[in-house]
């Protein structure tokens, strides 16, 4: 039962033991003694290269499971050892036999028994002869060695015994057959017989062998596996029988019945599907342009397979709807070149299947081809271009693909420095013309047939050699108020690279209250606001790349029209955020109802709102309009200039004033016209106009009417003059100012004279009361005038401190009356100077006084 394999292995072996080393060495080295002899080694020894005398080689033989033995080259001692190696309890003893390989007597061999490990488990009676007997065994393992010698050679083996537990009873295996019986299968079929399921509970190890007990001869495939396959069983009832066997013998049985039927034999399932797709269908929807339909018969099923397969198309519009196919015997139908068939009907197919017993199915498909959808058309504009000036035109040419057709092609300008010229827009190639020095940006807009368009931009750079200034260009503007918008245009300037700068500047007597909007005076188009009556001059500047500028000046316009001076002011007590656009609607509803009824000659009155602003003030609503009619003479003048008329501001207010229910139900406040209105006589207008227009033209023509132009424009006595409220209330404080300049103007003539009389007395008695003043003086100077004088000077009471001092000496007698008549011609010359301070002063105030010549 054991395999033998050897592995010999030689080594040298200088010695057993110590003892015998020694031995050995003595007997080696035992030499004759006389000199020129050679010495010899004793049996089973030789010399080595040191020429000392070793013990020859031995050679061990070791078995995988058996002993190891030692043998001597020279001499070898072949033997083996007999006995079992595996002894189960409760057996209690185990015998072991040396038994030599050759024929040879044994007689004069010592043999010896040596235990190596696992002395407990065991023992013996002797060790030294052939059979060794071990007893009193007990579970472990116990190696031996075997020695066998003689006087010339020795040799050893090594053996284990392993000395077993108390084996178990064994127990039989379990016989187990899957499926159970009985299996049921049909003719031609394969059954399989299943019996890895078998166990045993000692060992895993089972042998299998399957018989046919009962039934038709069938071969078995392989008996002795523990799967048994069956094919082509032939109808009828068959038994099997498995016999399972473990190692030690025990067996156990199985038996399984299968029962073999007639095979059943279905009918085809015919089912179409779109090849790539598992699910059958009865339509199908396509949409052109689908150049291939591919029909799929795979999903058909039968029990045993379809054999054939045909294709059959079954509609009625073979005439109307062609279509090629192909395959109508396999089980794939390829269609090509289908046609929409939306005003037609479907296609419709049918499909054939059969099997190996000639049976058939069925089913049809239907195939509604619709319409391509159109795609967008591709369009090209082409490559960018470079041109330089002055060469100053293009030529753009456009390429389109399309599944269609197009009907349709347009040129813009996307961007650039100005607004270039474009010819034949509408054509797939155009001329530019017109380029300044930039960047252009042109698009392509493409449509075909189907109304999808799409579009693509191309570029156009224009360089240039020399720069050429700028041209600014702008027209002079006339504004008719109530416009309150005034535009200033400066796109006409050019420059051959595009301008890149603009510029508005007002002079400086343009009224503050004109301004920009926004952004708009670094703009080509300016936009003002604020517009007041009169002329008003802007400087528009506009400079290129270079910098290179040119400048011109223009002039603005504002004329208050018939629409300004027939305008209608009125208040509302309403909050400014609550106007709204509904109110605003029904307030201009009720103005225009009641102006069209109070109107005869009206056929349609309109309302045109020009201010909607919160007084600062009072918080009320300011609303400033005026109402145009159209009169039945121009409705019927079909095609005639001025077909409506401005309704009369004094006329609208006196209408609109009597309308109670209307000034109560949008809580009007006050209604009055725009501009002041003043009857007066023919003479006394023409007064007024000449002295207004040399003294007061232009503060009126800042407060916003002109007033020379409307006075002059007077023609009758009943003619209605309109003048602003402002200048109206101006005229009433220049007449106020007229009343009390000449108040003022008496009342300093009446003081004047009274203060003249005043003056005139108090002169004469002044002049008198110095004239007897110095007569005194005289005589008194004259009776001292042998009084001593000590040092010539004058106390401040004018009298000498020396007596016959003589004030005659420092002044004579004669200049007294030269004395006088100075005093008198100063005093006359004060009197002339204050009069004509006064007179001046006079003259002054009674020149600012503001006269009507």
């Amino acid at each position: 039962m054991f395999g033998t394999a050897f592995l010999i292995v030689t080594i040298s072996i200088f010695s057993f033991s110590k003892a015998d080393l020694i031995g050995d060495r003595l007997l080696n080295e035992t030499l004759t003694g006389n000199k020129g002899k050679e010495c010899t080694c004793r049996e089973g020894y030789s010399r080595d290269a040191s020429k000392q005398c070793e013990r020859n080689s031995i050679t061990i033989v070791e078995t995988t499971s058996g002993p190891t033995a030692i043998e001597l080259k020279g001499d070898p001692v072949p033997f083996h050892i007999e006995g079992p190696l595996n002894v189960h309890l409760p057996q209690n003893t185990v015998s072991l036999k040396i038994v030599r390989n050759s024929s040879s007597d044994f007689a004069n061999y010592t043999y010896y028994w040596e235990v190596l490990d696992g002395g407990g488990f065991g023992s013996a009676d002797t060790y030294t002869e052939p059979v060794l007997t071990l007893s009193g065994l007990k579970e472990g393992v116990i190696r031996l060695r075997a020695t066998v010698s003689d006087d010339s050679a020795r040799s050893y083996r090594d053996v284990s015994v392993s000395v077993l537990s108390e084996k178990k009873p064994n127990k039989p295996p379990v016989a187990v057959i899957r499926p159970a019986s009985p299996v049921h299968a049909v003719e031609g079929s394969r059954v399989v017989l299943d019996a890895e399921g078998s166990s045993d509970e000692d060992d895993s190890h089972l042998d299998f062998e399957w018989k046919l007990l009962n039934g038709p001869a069938v071969q078995l495939p392989a008996m002795n596996a523990a799967i048994l396959r069956l094919d082509n069983l032939h109808v009828g009832n068959y038994s099997f029988g498995l016999t399972v066997k473990d190692r030690d013998g025990a067996t156990d049985h199985g038996t399984v019945d299968v029962i073999v039927s007639a095979k059943r034999d279905d009918p085809p399932k015919a089912q179409i599907s779109q090849c790539g797709e598992q699910v059958s269908r009865s339509t199908i929807d396509v949409r052109l342009p689908t150049k291939t339909l591919l029909l799929c018969a795979n999903t058909s099923t039968d029990d045993y397979g379809i054999t054939s397969y045909k294709w059959f198309r079954v509609d009625n519009l073979i005439t109307q709807l062609a279509v090629d196919y192909a395959g109508s015997s396999t089980s794939v139908l390829t269609l090509t070149n289908l046609q929409a068939n939306e005003k037609f009907g479907p296609y419709v197919f049918r499909l054939e299947v059969s099997d190996a017993s000639g049976q058939t199915d069925s089913a049809t498909i239907s195939i509604l081809v619709n319409k391509a959808v159109n795609q967008p058309p591709q369009p090209d504009a082409g490559g960018n271009q470079t041109i330089q000036l002055p060469t100053a035109s293009a030529v753009l040419n456009g390429n389109v693909k399309d599944d269609g057709e197009v009907v349709g092609y347009e040129w813009t300008q996307i961007s650039g420095p100005n607004q270039v010229v474009i010819v034949n827009g509408d054509k797939s190639k155009c001329t530019i013309s017109g380029f300044e020095e930039g960047i252009y940006q042109f698009r392509l807009n493409v449509t075909d047939d189907g109304g999808l368009s799409a579009t693509d931009d191309t570029f156009v750079i224009v360089i240039r050699s020399k720069n050429e200034p700028p041209v600014a260009h702008a027209r002079n503007v006339t504004v008719y108020l109530p416009a309150n918008l005034a535009i200033l245009n400066g796109t006409e300037s050019s420059d051959d690279a595009g301008i890149v700068r603009y510029a508005w500047t007002p002079h400086d007597d343009v009224p503050a209250c004109i301004m920009f909007l926004g952004s708009s005076s670094r703009q080509p188009i300016a936009m003002l606001s604020g517009l007041v009556p009169g002329v008003f001059h802007f400087d528009l500047t506009v400079a290129d790349h270079s910098n290179a500028q040119d400048s011109i000046t223009i002039s603005l316009t504002v004329i208050a029209g018939e629409e300004q001076l027939n305008s209608v002011e009125l208040y509302m007590e309403h909050n400014f955020s609550d106007i709204t656009y509904r109110l605003r609607s029904k307030l201009e509803g009720r103005l225009a109802t009641a102006l069209a009824f109070q109107i005869p000659e009206a056929v349609r009155v309109d309302v045109c709102f020009s201010d909607f602003a919160q007084d600062p003030t009072s918080g009320r609503v300011r609303v400033v309009f005026h109402t145009e009619f159209t009169n039945s003479t121009s409705n019927e003048l079909k095609g005639a200039r001025g077909r409506t008329m401005v309704v009369p501001a004094v006329r609208a207010v006196a209408i609109l004033r009597n309308e109670a229910n209307m000034i109560r139900d949008f809580h009007i406040d006050s209604i009055n016209t725009l501009y002041w209105l003043i009857r007066c006589d023919l003479e006394l207008v023409r007064v007024l106009n000449n002295y207004i227009c040399r003294h007061f033209d232009s503060f009126a023509r800042n407060r916003g009417v002109i007033l020379c132009d409307a006075l002059n424009s007077v023609p009758d006595v009943d003619t209605a003059l309109m003048v602003e409220s402002a200048i109206a209330w101006s005229v009433l404080y220049f007449g106020l100012f007229l009343f009390v300049t000449s108040i003022f103007a008496i009342s300093c003539i009446v003081v004047r004279f009274k203060y003249r009389t005043e003056l005139e007395l108090s002169d004469w008695s002044s002049t008198k009361n110095r004239v007897l003043s110095r007569r005194r003086k005289r005589r008194r100077f004259r009776r001292n005038d042998k009084e001593p004088y000590t040092n010539g000077l004058l106390n401040g009471n004018s009298k000498l401190k020396e007596p016959g001092s003589s004030y005659s000496l420092l002044m004579p007698s004669e200049s007294l009356s030269s004395e006088c008549e100075t005093e008198q011609s100063t005093t006359n010359a004060n009197r002339r100077a204050m009069s004509d301070e006064n007179g001046v002063e006079l003259r002054e105030r009674a020149n600012s006084l503001p006269f009507i010549e």
